[in-house]
């Protein structure tokens, strides 16, 4: 669940375009990689406890992967836009989609990493989980007109 708020962090450290918060972008990119480096280390101390061969083989094809992330990324966009969605479940399935590399990195730097191919493959995924994500959040703040200020200014008309 470490990567429960790694939604909102993508979207911070991506959309400071829309917000123009230099602070708040820089804290959810230190926030995002304080959140992939304890996952390396998480996958090290259990590879370090439960030893290999690592049995999990769901990993998704880059390509996949890539679409899941746009999806993803346009909805958390729409409903962090207004606070009408369901923020947690994005986040969950932005989770799904990105905490299995860095703990898969931790494991293979205990256990070695599988043939070239496979290898690169697998880190190749990682940036096309997060960086979509952010990216097509812009994306959504954009078509909806989000820009800084938008909630303060909607809340004195309302």
């Amino acid at each position: 669940m470490l990567h429960v708020g790694h939604t909102d962090c993508s979207l911070g450290a991506r959309c400071r375009r829309y917000t123009a918060d230099w602070k708040f972008a820089a804290q959810s990119a230190a926030a995002l990689a304080v959140s992939l480096i304890v996952s390396v280390l998480a996958g090290i101390t259990l590879a370090a406890i439960l030893g290999g061969p690592l049995q999990f083989d769901g990993f998704k094809n880059p390509v996949l992967s890539l679409v899941l992330s746009l999806v993803i990324g346009a909805a958390a966009g729409l409903s962090t836009a207004d606070d009408a969605g369901r923020r947690y479940l994005i986040g969950v399935a932005a989770a799904a989609q990105s905490c299995v590399f860095p703990v898969w990195v931790g494991f293979a730097l205990v256990l070695g990493f599988p043939d070239p191919g496979t290898t690169a493959a697998r880190l190749l995924t990682l940036p096309l989980n997060v960086c979509p994500i952010g990216v097509a959040a812009c994306v959504a703040y954009a078509s909806i007109g989000l820009r800084r200020g938008s909630a303060r200014a909607a809340r004195r008309r309302g």
